[in-house]
């Protein structure tokens, strides 16, 4: 029985208005024509030739699909493969279903099969301490995020708004209707529906280190089980963007433990390494099936050397280095801040090894220039945690050439990621982010989830940008304030942009398509083997 028969099940039993069948089934026109006439023949389906989107109407199946489909594969499972059995799991079933195949592929496999799992090491700078969407602040918590939680919107390469979890959404007046798609499934089998989306929305909102991020006006509604809306003071398609934060990511709590609807599960996790695990319940085919998260660089060359004869190396985005001040302290002028930064400058790029192809650099080429040095009334204070203190004692040094006196206050890392700037009474801060490359989600995203937020989003431009784009109905309507407010922030000397970092990700040879993501997030998921 042809498998594409389940996917028409599916699709007569879905309201979808947008999506025509042939799309669906992943045909052309022709194609379709030529699926559902042999059927027809077949006895599967009563058909009269129609076009278009109301096909429905002239398609009544004669068969219980799934429950034909269902015991061919119980009566040839000694004869399919576990490839073969793995394509029958990626289709459409009811969770049951996927229960007994599941059972079937975990006894046909054999113990050469587990010793060739296929699995991915990857390095990280340090292992986050909370694996949780909610309160996720570097970007390695979101890299292991990503690959276990699902967001109900994602943003496309060319910064277009599209649909992950949802069929389709439409705005009645001041409501945001969405309709979820009904074959996703959190890692424990479990079926995702809108009361989930209910209850992560809600706790978003309750808590985390994100919950004014989300309107506590909105009220969430849960119309039916794919079916839930959001009641919104007023219409604003930017609400959209702000879902497809990694923070908003859809959750669920079992036995006190997060679970997401993403390809991975998290399997373990110590203060050394934390491993994933392929999602089960999973709608689509995933060829890596392990996931390795290590801190330790010379077992993470360690394993790739005696795991893989050959590899190729894939450079992606890991973050962009800035020196940030603080514009809370008034005292400091722009004359100083314009002094502070061609000293900077100067400093970084003859001191400091950007000039890899691993890095690019953000700011003009120093020239040989007679500095004015501006009278300071008092002596700079610098944050520093062990990450930037050699490159901040470098300036420090560098402006006492010239008699500035400037003070270095170094912190733990950690107490710097998780405590808010306005702690610190500090002038200037070497800052390392990643975030988005599009306007305007490049500013908004400085301005919210960023620790640029927390001296910024009280600024008085900064305040009036974030105003203006939360009430424009559209995000293009605000790509040149977006850009206009950067531009101010660097002309004026508060923000001085020094390199933009990027990482070598290895993978064996036989290993391809690796597709980077916004902020620089591999997606594991869609790498495929050579060797299967």
């Amino acid at each position: 029985m042809n498998k594409r028969l389940l996917l028409l099940d599916r699709y007569l039993e879905e309201d979808n208005p947008t999506l025509d069948l042939a799309t669906y089934l992943g045909v052309s026109n022709r194609q379709l024509t030529r699926l559902l006439k042999h059927w027809s023949e077949s006895g599967l389906i009563s058909y009269t030739a129609g076009s278009g989107r109301g096909i429905k109407k002239q398609i009544d199946i004669n068969v219980d699909i799934e429950k034909e489909l269902f015991h061919y594969v119980i009566n040839n499972k000694d004869k399919l493969s576990i490839k073969e059995l793995e394509e029958y799991l990626a289709l459409p079933w009811h969770p049951e279903s996927i229960k007994v195949i599941l059972e079937l592929i975990e006894e046909s496999k054999t113990p050469e099969d587990e010793e060739h799992r296929i699995s991915i090491m990857d390095f990280v700078y340090g292992i986050p301490n909370k694996i949780h969407p909610f309160y996720t602040k570097d970007i390695v918590g979101t890299q292991v995020n990503f690959q276990i939680f699902h967001t109900l919107y994602c943003i496309s390469d060319t910064g277009e708004i599209e649909y992950q979890l949802l069929k389709y959404d439409e705005w009645i007046n001041n409501e945001l209707h969405m309709y979820l798609k009904k074959n996703v499934y959190f890692s424990d089998g479990s079926n995702f529906t809108a009361h989930d989306v209910k209850f992560s929305l809600d706790q978003i909102r309750k808590e985390g280190a994100y919950q004014k991020f989300l309107d506590a006006d909105i009220e969430v509604v849960v119309v039916n089980d794919y079916h839930v809306k959001l009641v919104c003071p007023t219409y604003s398609d930017i609400l959209k963007y702000t879902l497809t934060e990694p923070f908003v990511s859809m959750v669920k709590v079992v036995d006190g433990k997060v679970i997401g609807t993403g390809p991975y599960y998290l399997y373990k996790h110590t203060p050394e390494e934390i491993e994933l695990r392929v999602n089960k319940f999973y709608n689509r085919k995933v060829d890596v099936t392990v996931i390795y998260f290590i801190a330790n660089l010379s077992k993470y060359f360690d394993y790739h050397t005696k795991k893989y004869k050959h590899t190729v190396s894939t450079t992606c985005y890991s973050g962009t280095d800035f020196l940030l001040f603080n514009p809370l302290h008034k005292d400091l002028t722009i004359e100083q801040r314009a002094f502070v930064s061609r000293v900077a400058v100067a400093t970084f790029y003859n001191h400091l090894d950007f000039h890899t192809y691993l890095y690019k650099w953000l700011n003009h080429k120093p020239q040989e220039m007679l500095l004015t040095v501006p009278k300071f009334e008092r002596p700079l204070v610098i944050l520093a945690d062990r990450y930037t203190r050699k490159k901040l004692t470098q300036l420090c040094n560098a402006l006492a050439t010239y008699g500035v006196a400037a003070e270095i206050r170094e912190i733990d890392h950690e107490l710097y990621i998780n405590s808010h700037l306005t702690t610190f009474d500090c002038d200037l801060v070497w800052m390392s982010e990643s975030y988005h490359h599009l306007q305007p989600y490049k500013t908004f995203n400085l301005l919210t989830h960023c620790k640029v937020h927390e001296w910024y989003e009280v600024e008085e431009k900064g305040k009036a940008f974030l105003e203006t784009m939360y009430h424009k109905e559209d995000a293009k309507d605000v790509k040149g304030l977006a850009e206009d407010y950067l531009n101010y922030l660097e002309s004026s000397y508060y923000m001085i942009p020094l390199i933009e970092k990027h990482r070598k990700f290895i993978v064996p040879t036989h290993m391809t398509n690796v597709k980077v993501k916004q902020y620089g997030i591999i997606d594991y998921s869609h790498i495929l083997s050579k060797d299967l």
